[in-house]
C-alpha cells in the first residue's frame, strides 16, 4: 500500500497501481494489442480471446518482415492497426476485408505499393509516409486521391473561440 492511503482518498489503492498496492501496473486499454518495440521478427501468435477483443493491435518498431494471410481480416473488432517502424515489404492481399479498419499507420517500411489499402472499406486514414511508395507511380489514383478527403472525413466545424461564438 502507498505510505498514506487518504491522500488517494481511501484506504483502497488507486486503480492505476498493482494489487499490492506499490507498482504502478503497465496495461493496456481494453482492446489493445500493445507488441510495440520488442524486436520481433514476425507477429505473435494471438489467443482466440485476443483475437476476439482486439481494436487496436500496435506492433510499431519491430522488425517484422510480413504480415501474415489472414491475420489482420481475423481480427473482427479491429479498428486501427499501428505497425510503422518495421520491414514490411508489402500489405497483406486481404486488407481490404477488415471491414471495421478505419485507421493504418504504415509509415517507415519499405512497401512498395500501398494500393491494396486503397480498398478498405471503411479506412479514413492511411499513413505510409517514408514507406518506398513513392518510386511507385500514383498517377492511376490521382482522381480517387482528390476525392477521398470529401468522401472519407466528417464535416469540418467551424473555428470557435472558448466562448462558443462562431468567426466569418
Amino acid at each position: 500500500m502507498p505510505e498514506d492511503p487518504e491522500r488517494f482518498g481511501g484506504a483502497a489503492p488507486p486503480p492505476d497501481y498493482d494489487d499490492d498496492g506499490v507498482l504502478p501496473a503497465r496495461r493496456s486499454p481494453p482492446g489493445e494489442i500493445a507488441r510495440a518495440f520488442e524486436n520481433l521478427r514476425a507477429f505473435p501468435d494471438l489467443s482466440a480471446k485476443e483475437r476476439a477483443r482486439c481494436v487496436h493491435l500496435d506492433a510499431r518498431g519491430n522488425r517484422i518482415a510480413s504480415v501474415p494471410r489472414g491475420l489482420l481480416s481475423s481480427l473482427a473488432s479491429l479498428e486501427r492497426v499501428t505497425i510503422t517502424g518495421n520491414a514490411l515489404t508489402a500489405f497483406p492481399d486481404d486488407l481490404a476485408a477488415c471491414a471495421r479498419l478505419t485507421e493504418m499507420y504504415a509509415g517507415a517500411n519499405r512497401v512498395a505499393d500501398v494500393a491494396i489499402a486503397f480498398a478498405v472499406p471503411n479506412l479514413a486514414h492511411l499513413g505510409v509516409g517514408e514507406t518506398a511508395s513513392h518510386t511507385t507511380p500514383f498517377a492511376w489514383c490521382t482522381s480517387f486521391l482528390k476525392d477521398f478527403p470529401r468522401r472519407h472525413s466528417s464535416p469540418a466545424l467551424p473555428f470557435q473561440r472558448l466562448t462558443g461564438e462562431t468567426f466569418d
